[in-house]
């Protein structure tokens, strides 16, 4: 990416926070719609290119490593799971995407695509060790502190228990 933290993705510092911010007190301050750039999948990245308009919501989900770190939010929930079910979630739902990209030479995944299924399972849980993991640990886990519910789900992504924490 422009920054050169594509090895870095996800972590804090690959979010915008001014314009979150903004976008938040935009609504906070009764804006009926804000304009925002898209993350496309297909580049990994936001697209400037891509704009979105969102009209108001009555709840507005902020969701991300910074989400629970952003003082000014009304409520906010922490998404748990097992660790196991967190690195399958990634690996099959990354396998997925490079399938798809077999279609398209354009995509950064298509590089991926024509390796054995091996290697790029391998490939793909060295990146999880090497980043993701990093990122649960300094940055993710560490936000649970400032959740008022923490949300349990199950490896199928079904809820399993509710705690609400008083703050």
């Amino acid at each position: 990416t422009e920054k050169d933290i594509f090895n870095e993705k996800g972590f804090p510092q690959t979010y915008d926070l001014v314009r979150l911010n903004q976008v938040i007190r935009d609504f906070y301050d009764g804006h009926e719609t804000v304009t925002i750039p898209q993350y496309n999948q297909e580049i990994a990245d936001i697209d400037p290119k891509q704009l979105q308009t969102i009209t108001r919501p009555k709840i507005l989900i902020v969701e991300g490593v910074v989400a629970l770190q952003l003082m000014h939010l009304d409520y906010k929930i922490y998404l748990e799971a097992d660790l196991n079910d967190i690195k399958a979630w990634y690996l099959s739902r990354t396998l997925e995407m490079t399938a798809l990209a077999k279609a398209d030479p354009t995509s950064w995944r298509y590089q991926y695509t024509k390796m054995p299924l091996g290697d790029l399972t391998d490939l793909v849980m060295q990146t999880w060790d090497e980043t993701n993991q990093v990122n649960l640990e300094k940055f993710i886990l560490p936000s649970r502190q400032y959740a008022n519910a923490i949300v349990q789900l199950n490896q199928y992504h079904d809820v399993q228990q509710v705690t609400i924490k008083n703050l």
